[in-house]
């Protein structure tokens, strides 16, 4: 890497004055013409020389003597500075800030002393709440115990009123008791005697459903279509049970199944209609008996494989 060009003023790094060769590279003190560099030993006795001149100025008294007096003329332009600026001299300042100081001092004590006050005050109060919640305790469970002696006399009294009546009225409660016998008797037999001209399988519920029933034959297929008094004399028929499985359909709603399904050709003539249990219904769905029963077995086969 090539050496920095010097400029006139400059030292070398032998702290030569200006003496360098038109180039401004070479100090001539150093590299005088005609002379070979210097090695590495001169160089480093060279350097050694002026580290042992700079300390032996540094030591020197007089050079100490020049920094101290340097040192008092800062710090006196500082104090010039500062009090152009507004700002006390030193003396005051510190005074100030003692002054300062012992006010925040006092004001912490007093506060200190106002806190102390307040938490005793606090204390006392509590202390007092405790002593009038307790009285209330107190008086509350004196007020229930009153109460609950009260309470035992007051029905050990009806109790004994209840003794007395008791025994003036003897004869007159057994009559009593034995009319709500006889009476309690007379409605059980009552709700174990069947009603008269009572028909099973055929009330209002199921006139109403046959309705229904006949009101939407009309949407689900081609004619001809049963009557209500058809529907009405299959039910009839019919005793309340399933006429695919031969469940019993008393307390459900029954289904009218078409025995050849709409989807196939059928018709809702009297002759191809039939009330099926509605899960039944469902899981034929559109096909035909054999189908039904064929899946029926499937099942039962499968189950048995299970189990």
């Amino acid at each position: 890497m090539s050496r920095r060009r010097l400029v006139p003023g400059e030292a070398c790094r032998h702290g030569h004055p200006w003496n360098r060769t038109p180039d401004g590279k070479r100090c001539l003190t150093c590299y005088p013409p005609g002379r070979a560099p210097l090695t590495v030993d001169e160089l480093l006795d060279r350097h050694e020389q002026k580290a042992a001149r700079d300390r032996e100025r540094i030591h020197s008294p007089e050079y100490k003597a020049r920094r101290a007096e340097r040192r008092q003329a800062e710090q006196a332009r500082q104090q010039e500075r500062r009090r152009a600026q507004g700002h006390l001299p030193r003396e005051e300042y510190l005074g100030h800030l003692r002054e300062r100081h012992a006010a925040s001092k006092a004001a912490k004590e007093m506060a200190r002393a106002a806190r102390a006050e307040l938490s005793a005050a606090k204390q006392a109060v509590k202390g007092e709440a405790r002593r009038l919640k307790q009285e209330a305790s107190a008086a509350r469970w004196e007020k229930t115990r009153a109460q609950e002696a009260a309470n035992i006399k007051r029905r050990e009294a009806r109790a004994e009123a209840t003794r007395q009546a008791a025994e003036k009225h003897r004869g007159k409660l057994a009559s009593l008791a034995l009319l709500r016998e006889q009476r309690e008797a007379k409605r059980r037999a009552r709700a174990d005697t069947p009603k008269r001209n009572q028909k099973p399988y055929q009330d209002n519920y199921y006139k109403d459903y046959i309705n229904r029933v006949r009101s939407q034959l009309r949407k689900r297929g081609p004619g001809p279509y049963a009557s209500r008094a058809e529907l009405r004399e299959m039910w009839a028929n019919a005793s309340g049970r399933c006429a695919l499985t031969g469940v019993e359909l008393q307390g459900l709603t029954p289904h009218l199944d078409h025995i050849v399904p709409i989807a196939l050709g059928g018709t809702s003539d009297i002759g191809n209609l039939r009330f099926v249990h509605p899960k039944a219904n469902q899981a034929k769905h559109e096909g035909t008996d054999e189908e039904f029963w064929s899946w029926i077995d499937a099942v039962i086969a499968e189950r048995e494989k299970l189990f």
